[in-house]
């Protein structure tokens, strides 16, 4: 029974180890992934930048294209842990 246990909270202790590591790597990820997309935005400001609207336009679309991917990604990965139940 203690090494049922011993299995059991060294199991836990790495599913808290991955999560910590996760909620870190998030929060920094997704903090620079938003301040680039902050500085991108500058270049809207007609005062600073010479651009036309198709140049606009493909900024955003990768922008948008690769947003869809981060949740794709996210999605699959949910869906792929589903177990099959009767």
């Amino acid at each position: 029974m203690d090494m049922e246990f011993e299995n059991e909270n060294e199991s836990n202790i790495q599913k808290s180890s991955q999560r910590e590591r996760f909620e870190k790597l998030a929060e920094s990820r997704v903090n620079k992934a938003l301040d680039a997309m902050r500085i991108v935005s500058n270049l809207a400001n007609k005062n600073n930048y010479e651009y036309s609207e198709d140049e606009a336009k493909a900024i955003y679309a990768a922008l948008e294209s690769e947003a869809r991917s981060v949740r794709t990604r996210f999605e699959q990965e949910q869906r792929r842990k589903r177990n099959f139940k009767l």
